[in-house]
């Protein structure tokens, strides 16, 4: 198998389109419907941190107008818990607004959900990308009293490229590998890691981005060594909470492509997840379809994200 096809999800789910549709009208419907929406602009000095790229910003922007967050609040007296999603489209199409459907199943349980909204490749680079994400996920630690979020209570959750994303942010870059310092906000001047999370699901994600530098795809992601070695997370180490209580869940359905199982299977030997963090592989379930799972209360995902969120709710 090749490496494309190893990668190309929509060669193999023929009926990927019916999902695509599918999302947006939902979404529609749940901005449509939603009880209160709201959007924020959140990269500024206090969460973007430049010292997080391998390369400086062209014409030294940080970001566009892409970098917002979608916030469906739980209407709702005092903080309340907060599911933070970041979508996926191999770094290179898609946004939030697709992926609104998520919102309400959370929202009627009290849950406030933000939506991470990010530029694209190739205009920006993979680790330009991750560092956005990460300044979304300080902004929303910042202004949490605000939005009436439970600062012990948030929980990001990301897709594919998303999954890849929300490692980046529970993790650091880790010296003893070889890090060459360019991606090191853990280093003196920069902003240090993203507050702590009480959670990090991954769906279908992308962990080792060398591979992905052998395809097609490398024309717009543009993955060389350096790149490579910043922003994969199996290069970076995790923060120490996020290894704690379960807090890390993996997530590859068991039809997804080899090469997503080979992402998983590197990130457990270079975490040493081994008895750590949980890897799920639920049946029947491919790249597309495990998105659903997320508000399908029968699900090991739905299940895994209320018990990060909610914990009281399966313990009583």
């Amino acid at each position: 198998m090749s490496p494309d096809q190893a990668y190309d999800n929509r060669a193999a789910v023929p009926e990927f389109p019916e999902f695509l549709v599918g999302w947006q009208k939902a979404s529609d419907f749940a901005r449509q419907t939603a009880r209160a929406f709201s959007r924020h602009a959140y990269l500024s000095g206090q969460t973007f941190d430049p010292s997080e790229l391998c390369r400086p910003p062209a014409n030294g922007l940080w970001g566009t107008d892409r970098c917002q967050i979608d916030f469906f609040a739980a209407t709702v007296c005092g903080p309340r818990p907060l599911l933070i999603f970041i979508h996926g489209g191999y770094w290179r199409s898609l946004g939030p607004e697709v992926f609104h459907f998520l919102a309400p199943a959370w929202t009627d349980q009290d849950i406030h959900v933000a939506f991470l909204g990010y530029d694209l490749c190739p205009s920006v680079g993979i680790d330009h990308i991750a560092a956005q994400c990460r300044a979304g996920l300080r902004w929303l630690w910042q202004f949490a009293p605000d939005l009436k979020v439970d600062r012990q209570r948030m929980v990001v959750a990301g897709h594919s490229a998303g999954g890849h994303l929300a490692a980046m942010a529970v993790s650091e870059p880790n010296h003893s590998a070889g890090d060459n310092g360019q991606a090191s906000g853990a280093r003196a001047g920069g902003l240090g890691p993203v507050p702590q999370l009480a959670g990090c699901i991954s769906l279908s994600g992308i962990f080792d981005l060398e591979p992905l530098a052998l395809t097609s795809m490398n024309t717009d992601l543009r993955i060389d060594g350096a790149v490579a070695m910043a922003s994969s997370p199996i290069y970076r180490q995790p923060n120490p909470e996020i290894l704690q209580d379960g807090r890390l869940a993996l997530f590859v359905g068991a039809a997804e492509l080899p090469g997503f199982h080979q992402q998983h299977a590197a990130l457990i030997q270079a975490w040493q997840l081994q008895g750590r963090a949980g890897l799920h592989c639920p049946q029947g379930l491919h790249h597309f379809s495990i998105v659903n799972s997320l508000i399908q209360p029968g699900s090991a995902v739905f299940k895994a994200a209320t018990r990060l969120l909610r914990p009281q709710v399966l313990h009583s």
